[in-house]
């Protein structure tokens, strides 16, 4: 049979590389990361119906939705190939898709969804420090209001279309993840109907990883520790107020406290 999709979503720097990581380890969950899948079925879309996306995926008929659904497979196949023979799950892995939601639920309207979480505040600073290759979407990396801005917008859009739609969703907190990585990954495996393996717990160098295909890899390959938690508070005197209170306020609907709490080692 063929495998059962999910999608494992979540702002830039937020943790979806570590999470797809440890989560391609399990001998039943084949992982594409990062592929143009979900983006291709939204051009699609948009040109099926003639209206932009969002309103394109609610305007989609079934036979478009069928016709999307083997475009989107086509490009797993193509992308992930025999890495998922045997696959009960195939974990779509791309941050950007938070702001795809709708196409998501047009086309697997039943397919899980991992939503990584994370401080947005350490979410921006992450992003300004790491060395990324310039792109249209990267560029905003390197101011750090444009970047807060950027967090802020793509924040407020996933949480409007994921209020719109039927799908299950799974929060996984990075901070959580850091503290105790065996009850995080279990709760994330349970939501995709996989229990625990042995291989998804192994250390960094016991077993192979994914491939290193995203800007994040440098820090997957090393053992899950806390460095990166409320990391932003060791910046907080060098950090543009404006900056703090543009995301102040995106902290807070996370559930995060101003201070940031306890700083990480």
């Amino acid at each position: 049979p063929a495998a059962v999709p999910a999608f494992l979503i979540g702002l830039p720097r937020s943790g979806t590389t570590l999470v797809g990581d440890r989560l391609a380890r399990h001998p039943t969950l084949g992982l594409a990361i990062e592929t143009p899948a979900i983006e291709r079925a939204v051009a699609f879309c948009e040109k099926r119906t003639g209206q932009p996306y969002p309103e394109c995926a609610f305007a989609l008929d079934a036979a478009g939705a069928e016709e999307a659904r083997a475009l989107v497979r086509q490009v797993w196949r193509e992308r992930v190939g025999p890495a998922s023979a045997g696959a009960r799950v195939l974990l779509d892995q791309h941050p950007l898709n938070a702001e795809r939601v709708a196409m998501v639920a047009a086309l697997f309207p039943e397919a899980p969804i991992l939503r990584l979480v994370r401080d947005p505040r350490d979410v921006a600073l992450s992003r300004f420090l790491q060395d990324f290759n310039l792109s249209g979407g990267t560029a905003l990396f390197v101011d750090l209001m444009e970047s807060a801005e950027a967090i802020g917008r793509m924040q407020g859009v996933m949480a409007g279309l994921l209020a719109l739609v039927s799908n299950p969703v799974t929060p996984i907190r990075f901070e959580d993840l850091v503290e105790a990585p065996g009850e995080a990954l279990s709760a994330a495996l349970a939501a995709l109907g996989l229990e625990m393996a042995p291989e998804v717990l192994e250390q960094a160098g016991d077993g192979p990883p994914a491939a290193p295909r995203t800007a994040s890899y440098a820090q997957v390959a090393e053992p899950i520790n806390r460095r990166g938690v409320a990391r932003w508070v060791r910046y907080r005197a060098a950090l543009p107020q404006p900056w703090l209170e543009r995301l102040g306020p995106v902290a807070d609907a996370e559930g995060y406290p101003p201070d940031g709490g306890v700083e990480g080692g």
